[in-house]
C-alpha cells in the first residue's frame, strides 16, 4: 500500500500529505468492510507473544522502535540515499537536475513507510489480543505533532531522527504530566493540541 501511495504521489504530482491521508481514509474503510465495523479476534496463542516478547527488560516492540530510529538514523544522515532523500524533499526540481531519479526514490520511500507501518500493526493487533478497524484514530496528528515538535519541516528538506525523538519524547512527557494531574480527556488532547501549535 506503501508503494502504491508513493507511485501515484510520484506519477500525478499530488501532495505526499493529502495523498497519505486519502490512503489511509481508503485503507480505513476496507478495514471497517472487511471486519463489518466490529473487532476481529485472535485465536492463535503464538500470535500474543509477539506483542509480550521481552529481551533485557525491554517488549518486541520497544526494541522494533529503537531498532527503527537507529536503522533510518543511520540512513538518512549517513547514506547518498538518506541525502538524496532530504534533498528530494526540499526541492525535488533542483533534485531531479542533480541526477536524483526522484521518481523512483519516492516509491521507495514509501514502500519503506508501509512495511514499517505493516510490522507496527501486527505488533498492535499482537499486543491489543485483536484487530480493530477503531483503533489509533487521531493518531496520525499526534505523530505529526511530534515530528513537528522535533524540527521536522512539513513542506520538506528538513528533518533528523533525533529531534524527532525529542519530539516524541515531549509528546508522551506532556500526555503523561496530564494523565497524571487527572486532567480531563477532552481537557488534555485541548491542551496538548494548544501546545503543538504554539510550538
Amino acid at each position: 500500500m506503501g508503494a502504491f501511495n508513493g507511485l501515484v504521489i510520484a506519477k500525478f504530482g499530488i501532495n505526499s500529505l493529502i495523498a497519505t491521508l486519502a490512503a489511509m481514509e481508503f485503507v480505513r474503510g476496507l478495514a471497517y468492510i472487511t471486519s463489518g465495523g466490529d473487532a476481529v479476534m485472535i485465536t492463535v496463542p503464538g500470535f500474543f507473544d509477539l506483542g509480550s516478547a521481552s529481551f533485557l527488560g525491554l517488549t518486541l516492540p520497544v526494541w522494533t522502535m529503537l531498532a527503527c530510529f537507529v536503522i533510518f538514523g543511520v540512513v538518512l544522515n549517513m547514506t547518498a540515499f538518506g541525502r538524496n532523500v532530504l534533498a528530494t524533499g526540499g526541492n525535488s526540481e533542483a533534485a531531479a537536475l542533480a541526477g536524483v531519479n526522484v521518481r523512483r526514490l519516492k516509491i521507495i520511500v514509501f514502500g519503506l513507510q508501509g512495511v514499517v507501518a505493516g510490522v507496527v500493526g501486527v505488533l498492535l493487533a499482537s499486543r491489543m489480543g485483536l484487530g480493530d478497524p477503531n483503533t489509533s484514530m487521531g493518531l496520525e496528528l499526534a505523530v505529526i505533532s511530534a515530528c513537528v515538535l522535533g524540527g521536522v519541516a512539513l513542506s520538506g528538506g528538513v528533518a533528523t531522527i533525533t529531534g524527532v525523538v525529542v519530539g516524541v519524547l515531549i509528546m508522551g512527557c506532556v500526555q503523561n504530566a496530564m494523565g497524571l494531574l487527572n486532567v480531563p480527556t477532552f481537557t488534555n488532547t485541548w491542551c496538548v493540541a494548544r501546545f503543538c501549535c504554539w510550538r
